[in-house]
């Protein structure tokens, strides 16, 4: 292999190493996104949870209530 072919051969070895390299970086970062989004989506769901629970213990507690002050 002549020495002109080596060179370019290295030259764009080193291209492919950035592009590389910058892919990575960019999936790191998406990947980092994408767990913050599926946190928060859990945090939504859990708050939906709770208010469902207290909408439903806050009707039970106020139709206990009224049995009891009802004459």
């Amino acid at each position: 292999m002549c020495l002109c072919c080596s060179e370019r051969i290295g030259m764009r070895q080193s291209q492919v190493d950035k592009l590389y390299a910058g892919l990575k970086d960019l999936s790191e970062e998406r990947r980092g996104k994408l767990e913050e989004r599926f946190r928060l989506f859990q945090l939504n769901r859990e708050v939906d949870d709770l208010e469902q629970w207290i909408k439903l213990n806050k009707a039970f507690i106020i139709d206990k209530s009224y049995k009891y002050l009802s004459p």
